[in-house]
């Protein structure tokens, strides 16, 4: 019991170590700002990541436009910040300068580079090189074919070792096999199974060891006693050796210790998944919570897999052992594992569906990214061959109970159809693994930052990977870099763009940009200096081709700062992935008290998922400020000014979201003669007003209007609805 405690103490240990981590450490923001021009140079750089920094490797040095490499001292980590990473400047001269840094993030040794541009003395001096904001990430990278390939064998090896034991622990019972000497050699031939899945699992951990001392650079020791990634992976080694050494000889006992091992190797990989990505940008209590429950839903989806998917090559080799077996105790018996096993995995496919969905939303941030990105695409085929295994697995059940109608036992043709599909189940479970690796080899699209730019956006013109990004700079002019993938080897292009503002009839203006890097253009022009939405058509063309064309919209309005919060879950969605939980448990071949207590908790969780996600919203309601004004002819004279002043270009006249400018916006403004604006309390709309609406073009005018002015124009936009409704009458 002291073992078991103190084995369950280093597992909790490990569970608490990444705190705020994630799997790339991408650039948040840096001072001196990306593309500034400032008078001097302030005596330290410093650069936020979005991920706690590994200070073996991180680093950040210093070089010159004109003169290559500047001598500083070395870089540091900061010591109460692990985001952030520091170098001290020496005094600098007039000129162009960038500051090139490279990091390796805490988790599983992703490495990310990239470089911050920024200029020192008289902004009307533009004679220096164009330094362009780093290129937007590509959309479809290709992740390095050995990282795949430990991460595919990492999760097969360990998902395979507890998927065994699960399957000799809850499945495979010795009161439910009356031959003694089929129960004894079955059992051992599902121990060696084990065995040989936990050596796979110590070779592939040593392997994966070496690989991340070599990414980073750094000696074996180092990397073991210095990084919090090599901590992880030894720890995940010991275990896998451990779990092998469990399972030398056989025994109930041996084998439950084994399965708590197994579990703490799961458990590693979840340390060092995207999962473990931070939900804000500091180490706060909450965030080191949320942290914690983005973990454990990694680490339940992983014991999920084992549960089902692991556990198939478990029944395939008992369907194999008894294929040379005939009679009906041995087909009943199959009938009642099969049995067994499906309560098993119907449980498995509820905890995966529940916590892979939280983690798809976590990770996914628009739809289109399933086929447009890497990570997308893995997912996406991780989806059809789950999708592909349910099918499967439906069957075998339905063709089951329609076999036990008719027989109490499985004929030989049966078991033979039975081990032909359980065997078309393993293999896709090996695909849908190898898929896995991908998926965590490759950076997620939440996680992809577009570093050094106020803009960037990429489409997709024909065959070519059209990306627009913009670095504002009221002072010295603003950078447009044009990135173009995809174009003939053989072709010269030219880049120019046109800026129009429709909604204030300015006309266009052209800017022809230059190469300055091979596939990238760029050019420095004040077009951005007026606030409001811009439409900035990006042009390249060349002799022999049609021409490469999108309209980007740029929306320079002022805002509050955007959220660097990632992904968040909330309350009662949380309490509704443990509900799925408790119905998951419930479907396991447990005593019907069990099952019953499992039953009711889900029932009370749902409830509590409910008032969870309603009760703010009342409560909200209840407690909100109403507009202190009336709709009398002043306030309604003082709102129509307001609206005439900064609404109108965007709503219309007549309230409809239908101004000179709505069609330039990504998304429609909203319509105030709708019933669905009705809906919306006053407090709603004041507070979209002056802070500005998450997730649409509607900018912020908290330091544009008063209080009071607010107020005014929230009452004047309600009598577009009232009018409407009066002419409909």
């Amino acid at each position: 019991m002291q073992k078991a405690f103190l084995l369950c103490c280093v597992l909790v240990l490990l569970a608490l170590l990444p705190r705020s981590a994630s799997a790339h450490a991408n650039l948040v923001e840096s001072n001196p700002a990306a593309n500034s021009v400032i008078a001097q140079a302030q005596a330290t750089a410093r650069l936020r990541f979005s991920e706690p920094l590994d200070p073996s490797y991180s680093r950040v040095v210093l070089s010159s436009a004109e003169s290559g490499s500047v001598g500083t001292d070395p870089s540091r980590v900061a010591p109460d910040d692990p985001y952030v990473l520091l170098l001290d400047l020496p005094a600098l001269s007039e000129g162009v300068y960038a500051l090139q840094w490279c990091t390796l993030s805490t988790v599983d040794g992703h490495t990310m580079q990239g470089a911050v541009s920024f200029a020192v003395g008289d902004p009307a001096a533009a004679n220096a090189p164009l330094l362009l904001p780093p290129p937007p990430p590509d959309p479809l990278p290709t992740p390095a074919p050995v990282d795949v390939a430990l991460r595919w064998l990492t999760a097969l090896s360990l998902v395979l070792a507890v998927g065994s034991l699960i399957f000799s622990l809850t499945v495979w019972r010795s009161e439910l096999v009356p031959d003694a000497d089929v129960y004894e050699s079955l059992s051992d031939a599902l121990r060696r199974l084990a065995f040989g899945a936990a050596l796979a699992g110590i070779i592939v951990a040593g392997g994966t060891l070496l690989r991340a001392s070599t990414t980073a650079e750094s000696s074996l020791l180092f990397t073991i006693t210095g990084s919090r990634i090599g901590l992880v992976l030894m720890a995940r080694l010991l275990l896998a050796a451990a779990l092998a050494g469990l399972l030398r000889t056989a025994g109930t006992a041996r084998s439950r210790w084994a399965l708590l091992v197994g579990l703490g190797g799961l458990l590693t990989i979840s340390l060092l998944s995207h999962s473990a990505v931070s939900q804000t940008a500091g180490t706060t209590s909450l965030s080191a919570l949320a942290t914690a429950a983005a973990v454990t839903f990694d680490f339940v989806h992983l014991v999920a897999t084992a549960a089902w998917i692991g556990s198939l090559p478990a029944l395939m080799l008992v369907l194999l052992a008894l294929r040379k077996r005939g009679g009906k105790l041995h087909g009943a018996l199959v009938t009642l594992l099969v049995a067994r096993y499906s309560s098993l995995a119907t449980a498995a496919i509820i905890a995966l569906a529940a916590t892979g969905t939280i983690a798809a939303l976590r990770h996914i941030v628009g739809i289109g990214e399933l086929w447009t990105t890497t990570y997308g695409r893995a997912l996406s085929i991780k989806l059809l061959l789950f999708g592909a295994l349910l099918l499967i697995g439906g069957y075998n059940r339905w063709w089951l109970k329609t076999e036990s109608v008719t027989s109490s036992t499985l004929s030989r043709a049966g078991l033979r159809q039975l081990r032909v599909n359980v065997g078309l189940e393993v293999a896709l479970s090996v695909v849908l693994l190898l898929a896995v690796g991908v998926l965590t080899a490759s950076p997620p699209t939440r996680d992809a930052a577009q570093t050094g730019s106020d803009f960037a956006e990429t489409v997709a013109v024909r065959d070519v990977a059209l990306s627009l990004q913009v670095a504002r700079d009221d002072l010295a002019g603003d950078i447009f870099a044009v990135t173009a993938r995809g174009l003939p080897t053989d072709v010269q292009p030219e880049v120019v763009i046109r800026v129009s503002m429709p909604a204030h009839q300015m006309g266009e203006q052209e800017l022809e940009l230059r190469e300055v890097e091979p596939g990238r253009w760029g050019a420095r022009a004040p077009l951005l200096t007026m606030p409001g939405p811009r439409q900035v058509e990006t042009i390249v063309r060349a002799i022999g081709m049609n021409d490469v064309r999108h309209t980007f919209i740029v929306d320079t309005t002022p805002t509050s700062a955007p959220s660097t919060a990632a992904f968040t879950l909330p309350v009662w969605a949380l309490i509704l992935v443990l509900a799925f939980l408790g119905v998951a448990l419930s479907q396991l071949p447990l005593g019907n008290t069990w099952q019953h207590r499992f039953q009711l908790g889900s029932v009370v969780m749902l409830l509590g998922a409910f008032m969870a996600a309603v009760s703010p919203y009342y409560f909200t309601r209840a407690t909100e400020p109403s507009n202190p004004l009336s709709a009398t002819p002043e306030v309604l004279a003082a709102g129509q000014a307001v609206y005439q002043r900064s609404c109108v270009t965007c709503h219309g006249v007549g309230g409809k979201g239908d101004g000179p400018a709505a069609q330039s916006l990504p998304g429609l403004p909203a319509d105030f003669t709708q019933p669905h604006f009705a809906t919306h309390t006053d407090a709603e709309v004041y507070g979209w007003i002056k802070g500005g609406k998450p997730g649409t073009a509607m900018p912020a005018f908290g330091e544009q209007l008063s209080e009071e002015q607010i107020w005014q124009t929230i009452t004047y936009i309600r009598q577009f609805y009232l009018d409407a409704q009066q002419a409909a009458r």
